[in-house]
């Protein structure tokens, strides 16, 4: 059984949510937890905390994300007997095939061996020919090919694991050993661009590698037993399907999804047959609009039914002499032809689930600001306004809607932090406005940009409280962050920079109390070092003397340590075997610095020269990587600890992708380091510490009284709609699928429906190199366009900018 539920407000859903949970734990024992469905933390956060205030207690409850949901489904209805292959598997064994040169040689696969050899093979002919390259940059060369293996096996598993949700026919024919390439998922085989062809079959010889019979993941099974099992899979197989059918699940509510690909709609079906299952979705309109076109289908249909010439009329006065009885010509919503594209074919194929019988949860917006009459027109799909808006009564323009063209990003942020204060200060709404209740949310090409401004002006502007969310793993944790240079550090050039960075970090030094940054700079600067681990590092370039590396720095502190040198008027330069050198004298107080600086310095060197020289299994390197952290790095009680343990689960993941095989240094940094990167970050306490500052999407559909939305500026945001090379789908788009550009687009949408009171957009309209001007987004300027068409006029327009 689904039961559906619709509301263009996500309060609305939640209390429909809240009554659905109280109802369902009148009914159940005590102990039987909530299954909850959220796309995000974010949400996660923001629903637990609203089930606290309506239910008085948010416990016991289980939230995951939708693939681990379906996963954990497999496991209870087929304990033993099936387990669904996630990203991290995919990705381990299509990286197994990549390390396999026979398979990888195959015809099949040529494209892709080239690929690698351009960066591998090169760089080995380069070391035996090329005497203009010193030793680490042959071997950086060298590692060029295990970079592009990690980096194809990560984007091939994601893209292997869409086709799954989205390309189930193409995907059973690979399987079945039928054609690379058919009617699926191309409209029409004599038009298939065979340029696209051997893509087609490296990807197929590719994905038979890994999922067919007799590939890597039936030669490797989980750890637990059974077998893997894709998801597209579960709709074939009839004896799984009769045991999720037959198998005793608790209800499940699938939160704020404001989209999902057509199989998940499958699966949504497969469950809802004998099991309960409710589902929440923000719907923007009340009313039918699954036949809303889109801005590009809307003009096509123009031009078939007018000809050019009253084309040209209707679009300079909005008339035409043509008869139009039947409203073919009359503009739909402007902000769901404009951005509802994703929405709109999520509700249709929602709609195929229950027969369009769904719960209506739809509120009209209250206030009568420009923003919530936009608000409004969209909830009742009120159409575009062709005439002058001269002629008709224009809305007096308001605070509701503002954009703001700032000089640099700089600026643009200060702006926000003043505009902040003033809301804060003229507030006179009961409830009263609280920070909490404000966002700050940053197109997320410009996170790297704007966040680090974000937290200095903030900081500045009277300590304006903030929790900030979405930042990437390193960023915040001191743990963190050295770990990420110690995973660097082997296949860099040693440089004096890159050494000292990390044996001068606060998470390294702290382990010592009589060593200082500045006593290691001087030391590295007395003995000359410059760049490279040792001599080696200069074969095959000018320098042919034992100079300027870190290995004949140490040695000269060390013969410091007893003999005399240039401190004591002794020039004499001393001799042995392996070179010559001059002794940098150390005695007294110096002493214990010198002998950390060159033990730390050593032991460095020697686990650098060990990664880079060595293969081992995953899950050898995640001890090595542990021994390192327990080694290198001091954390102390409280954030340091917890992040050292979350970046002791990070590294967890080199154990679950191992498959045996034994893997360069290079290939695991690069794993780590991804899982890293991938861990996520924040400060302060989500909804409870201040204005929320969030890159664009982990704040999908969340509401806020005010939502300053920054970096809107043109070519930024919505993302470039580029055709992906690697990717199939692109060749005939179907139902469901959504691109960047669309995605984007609908978080605008989104956005713009969740903002209560007021709506502050901004961009940088100017370039900060060169001051050559700049325009806003496209999307803010199709919003100008729809409040000139419709509700301001000329003075109106100017007052919101």
């Amino acid at each position: 059984m689904i039961e559906l539920f619709y509301s263009n407000r996500t309060e609305q859903l939640l209390d429909a949510l809240a009554g659905k949970v109280k109802g369902q734990r009148a009914a159940a024992h005590p102990l039987e937890p909530v299954e909850l469905v959220v796309p995000n933390r974010n949400m996660e956060t923001w629903v637990r905390l609203g089930l606290a205030q309506k239910l008085g207690v948010a416990a016991n409850m289980n939230f995951r994300r939708l693939e681990q949901f379906i996963g954990d489904i497999v496991d209870k209805s087929c304990p033993g007997a099936y387990k669904v292959a996630g990203l991290d598997i995919i990705e381990a064994a299509i990286l197994a095939i990549l390390l396999d040169q026979e398979t990888v040689s195959s015809p099949d696969m040529e494209p892709v061996n080239r690929y690698l050899e351009s960066a591998g093979a090169a760089a080995g002919n380069l070391a035996g020919s090329d005497q203009a390259h010193s030793g680490a940059d042959k071997l950086l060369l060298r590692d060029g090919a295990d970079m592009r293996r990690v980096q194809l096996a990560v984007r091939m598993a994601y893209l292997f694991q869409e086709y799954s949700f989205s390309r189930s026919e193409m995907i059973s024919s690979w399987r079945g050993n039928g054609p690379a390439y058919d009617q699926h998922p191309f409209a029409d085989p004599s038009k298939f661009d065979r340029a696209l062809a051997s893509t087609v079959a490296w990807q197929r010889a590719l994905w038979r590698a890994v999922f067919a019979a007799g590939g890597i993941l039936e030669k490797n099974p989980p750890p637990e037993g059974g077998r893997w099992i894709t998801l597209d899979q579960l709709i074939d197989k009839k004896e799984l399907i009769n045991k999720i059918r037959t198998a005793e699940l608790p209800p499940v509510h699938i939160f704020g999804v404001s989209y999902v690909a057509r199989l998940f709609q499958d699966l949504f079906a497969l469950l809802g047959e004998n099991h309960p299952l409710f589902i929440y979705t923000l719907n923007p309109c009340a009313e039918f609009w699954e036949d809303v076109e889109t801005e590009r289908a809307y003009y096509k249909r123009l031009d078939q039914e007018m000809n050019r010439r009253e084309k040209r009329v209707w679009a300079g006065t909005g008339e035409t002499g043509c008869e139009d009885p039947f409203g073919l010509f009359k503009a739909d919503n402007p902000a769901l032809r404009y951005w509802g594209h994703p929405g709109r074919e999520h509700v249709r194929l929602l709609g195929e689930l229950t027969d369009c019988d769904f719960t209506d949860k739809f509120i009209e917006p209250a206030g009568k600001g420009l923003l919530q009459e936009l608000q409004k027109d969209i909830l009742y799909r009120e159409p575009e306004e062709t005439g002058n808006i001269s002629e008709t009564e224009p809305h007096e323009p308001d605070e509701s809607i503002k954009l703001v063209a700032a000089p640099s990003v700089r600026r643009e942020v200060e702006w926000v932090a003043d505009e902040i204060w003033k809301l804060m200060a003229n507030d006179r709404s009961d409830p009263p406005l609280r920070f909490s209740d404000i966002a700050v949310i940053i197109n997320s090409a410009g996170r790297d940009t704007y966040l680090p401004q974000v937290e200095t002006v903030f900081a500045s502007c009277h300590n304006l409280s903030s929790s900030v969310s979405d930042l990437p793993g390193i960023a915040g944790s001191r743990i963190i962050e050295a770990m990420s240079l110690l995973l660097k550090l082997p296949f860099g050039r040693f440089s004096r920079a890159e050494m000292l960075a990390l044996m001068s970090h606060p998470a390294v030094i702290a382990r010592f109390d009589d060593i200082t940054p500045g006593d290691m700079a001087a030391l590295a600067e007395a003995l000359g070092i410059i760049f490279g681990a040792g001599r080696a590092d200069f074969e095959g370039t000018y320098i042919d003397q034992d100079v300027y590396n870190w290995d004949q720095g140490i040695r000269r502190l060390a013969l410091g340590a007893f003999m005399t040198g240039e401190k004591s008027g002794e020039e004499r330069i001393f001799k042995a075997d392996q070179g010559k050198w001059l002794v940098e004298e150390v005695y007294g107080s110096s002493r214990p610095a010198a002998a950390r600086f060159g033990l730390l310095a050593r032991s460095l060197l020697a686990d650098a020269r060990f990664v880079r020289d060595s293969k081992m299994t995953l899950t050898d390197w995640a001890r090595f990587y542990t021994v390192q952290i327990d080694t290198y790095l001091y954390s102390e009680e409280g954030t340091d600890e917890r992040d050292r343990l979350r970046l002791l689960r990070a590294l967890a993941k080199l154990e679950a992708m191992d498959l045996g095989q034994e893997v360069s240094g290079r290939v695991a940094a690069e794993i780590a380091g991804r899982a890293i990167e991938a861990l996520g970050s924040g400060r302060g306490q989500y909804l409870a510490e201040g204005v929320v500052v969030s890159s664009f999407l982990p704040m999908r559909a969340i509401p806020f009284k005010v939502v300053f939305l920054l970096g809107l500026g043109e070519g930024l945001f919505p993302a470039a709609g580029r055709r992906d090379a690697l990717d199939l789908r692109a060749a005939r788009r179907r139902a469901g699928d959504v691109d960047p550009a669309e995605r984007d687009r609908y978080m605008f949408l989104e956005t713009l429906l969740c903002a209560r009171e007021r709506l502050y957009l901004s961009y940088v309209k100017r370039d900060e190199q060169t001051g050559d001007p700049l325009q806003p987004s496209a999307v803010v300027q199709e919003l100008l366009h729809i409040l000139k068409q419709g509700y301001l006029d000329q003075g109106g327009m100017k007052a919101i900018r």
